[in-house]
């Protein structure tokens, strides 16, 4: 896992980014990223190297704005509300960057028990009342 990540990491992780999301302050959205990945990706994996050799993550990266989205009834009910975050687009690419080698790390070196499938994805918690007892 400490290896320096690679061009293909990144293009993986370009192509998992959702579309059609709202700009953090830095102005960015996947969009800018995925058609410029032509002219981005040396710089984004360089940077993406540095950032994770030095542990020193941007702080822009790990904050967001919470906006309230109005759910149902009465929009002077604060409880009407659910709030979503808008958070930094590179960062969120860095993210997944990291979630796949995670998530790759736990799946081949069998971490997470069969107990756990919540924590898989395309899995849910719901999903336990189809498994066997295999003890």
């Amino acid at each position: 896992m400490d290896k320096e990540i690679s061009q293909q990491e990144v293009l993986r992780a370009l192509k998992q980014m959702k579309n059609k999301k709202a700009a953090d302050l830095d102005c960015m959205i996947s969009e800018m990223l995925k058609f410029g990945q032509c002219h981005l990706l040396y710089s984004v994996t360089k940077l993406f190297n540095l950032i994770f050799s030095s542990g020193l993550y941007p702080k822009k990266w790990a904050s967001g704005y919470i906006i309230p989205i109005h759910k149902t009834d009465s929009p002077s009910n604060p409880n009407n509300y659910r709030g979503i975050t808008i958070t930094s687009c590179c960062g969120k690419l860095f993210n997944i960057v990291i979630n796949n080698r995670i998530q790759e790390f736990l799946s081949s070196n069998f971490v997470i028990d069969k107990a756990q499938i919540g924590f898989e994805k395309g899995k849910r918690t719901s999903d336990h009342v189809c498994l066997e007892n295999t003890n």
